[in-house]
């Protein structure tokens, strides 16, 4: 027989591998030696649990590539470190990171040594003119959407085209020479996730954000 201390975070599987234990105690296992002989231990194990750890949203969770660095979201409890593509000391790059939806990760380990991490996500976007069709009040609804979604041109009256590409760059639909007042979209046959819509014509160009439930 013999008798161990053991510490861990939030679980601990006994030595033998059969049992695992979420709470501090003295516990008892067994070993069988090769000349088929119990081994018994004592483990008196102390488990002190993860800390909570949260991870504000950035104030706009899409940005254009072209933008400056911009400070990271806010981690509690503080004096953890952040990681993820465009993350540098306090600031996320846009250019660095590229066109795409990046998760931002915030770690924090306390002084039992238990860490745990909490993620939000940030999108890039390529923003071309993002802000010339800003003027004639055009709006995209339901957004989030469960599949339907209806872009109401407002006061724009002239030709558009548009494209509906997924994240990770697939086109999902391409449209040329739009001239309806409110176009109707369905992306009910799509996987749930972020799209990215890009209006257009020879005059302006906006790139908007589409949230498929």
């Amino acid at each position: 027989s013999s008798t161990i201390n053991a510490t861990a975070c939030d679980s601990y599987v006994s030595p033998s591998g059969n049992y695992t234990w979420t709470s501090s105690g003295s516990y008892k296992d067994t070993l069988v030696s090769a000349a088929n002989c119990d081994s018994i231990i004592t483990v008196n194990l102390t488990i002190n649990n993860s800390p909570t750890v949260v991870l504000n949203s950035f104030p706009n969770d899409t940005i254009c590539i072209q933008s400056s660095p911009i400070a990271l979201p806010i981690g509690t409890p503080g004096g953890g470190s952040y990681s993820g593509t465009g993350v540098s000391g306090s600031n996320f790059s846009p250019s660095t990171a590229g066109v795409r939806s990046h998760y931002i990760v915030y770690t924090y380990t306390d002084n039992n040594n238990c860490s745990n991490s909490d993620s939000t996500l940030i999108t890039v976007a390529g923003c071309v003119g993002i802000n010339e069709f800003e003027n004639y009040n055009i709006s995209i609804y339901p957004n989030p959407t469960n599949g339907i979604f209806t872009i109401d041109m407002g006061k724009y009256d002239e030709i558009v085209n548009y494209t509906i590409s997924s994240i990770d760059g697939r086109v999902v639909e391409d449209k040329s020479n739009v001239i309806d007042n409110k176009i109707t979209i369905d992306l009910g046959n799509e996987s749930k996730g972020i799209y990215l819509l890009k209006l257009y014509n020879t005059k302006s160009s906006s790139v908007f954000r589409i949230t498929r439930l």
